[in-house]
């Protein structure tokens, strides 16, 4: 969902994780490898990218209140992180309790306001000459 936010967004080039993959694997890495042995600003480094943004979204546990309504709660978090220094650019985290029926269009959501933030860190950024 955030990847498709950010598509298009000025400044920012979003790659595929199978394009990913076929990099890492031309330099001979393995994705599973370098996830678990790597940091993202060693994966930026390797795949040329100024920053990496790297998130999670998911759901903490469900719930069932006094009156038979039932939900979950839902955490989503993302961190922009420069890939020469590993220094965190940006960072975002949300978490909202929320009814089952609306967990999507609550992901949807968080994540139009996680692009939004990323788009206006990528606008203040200073234009090299």
């Amino acid at each position: 969902m955030l990847a498709t936010e950010l598509i298009g967004t000025s400044g920012f080039t979003y790659i595929e994780r199978s394009q990913i993959r076929k990099v890492l694997e031309e330099k001979g890495f393995s994705l599973v490898e370098l996830v678990q042995k790597k940091s993202a600003s060693d994966i930026g480094k390797l795949l040329g990218s100024d920053a990496v943004i790297v998130g999670t979204v998911g759901k903490l546990r469900d719930w069932t209140n006094v009156i038979g309504m039932s939900g979950c709660n839902l955490a989503f978090s993302a961190r922009m992180v420069h890939s020469e220094t590993g220094v965190i650019l940006w960072s975002a985290s949300v978490s909202r309790k929320e009814g089952t029926a609306d967990v999507l269009d609550i992901a949807r959501q968080e994540c139009r306001k996680i692009a939004e933030q990323i788009r206006a860190k990528l606008a203040a950024k200073p234009s090299a000459q």
